[in-house]
């Protein structure tokens, strides 16, 4: 059986960008993935980042919410990425 793809957008935040830039285009199965699977092929496509990422800080904001690692991501979605954040 086919399956098939599509590609997703994803916006890098604070260090994240600075270390792989400010966008990252993904292929995703067309059916989607959750966000830990996304974080995991984030991590195995990007070698610069899969340090942060094997951390477990990373968060995963999906349409202007930050989720959980079991919500489901889609193409079309708008996905950030952001790292841990200090300061007071």
């Amino acid at each position: 059986m086919n399956s098939r793809s599509a590609t997703l957008e994803i916006e890098l935040c604070g260090k994240l960008a600075d270390v792989a830039g400010p966008r990252l285009a993904l292929a995703i199965a067309e059916r989607g993935c959750d966000a830990a699977g996304l974080l995991d092929r984030v991590a195995r496509d990007c070698p610069a980042l899969a340090d942060s990422i094997s951390r477990g800080r990373v968060r995963v904001c999906v349409n202007d919410t930050i989720v959980g690692n079991e919500a489901p991501v889609r193409a079309g979605d708008r996905v950030a990425l952001f790292p841990p954040v200090s300061g007071g």
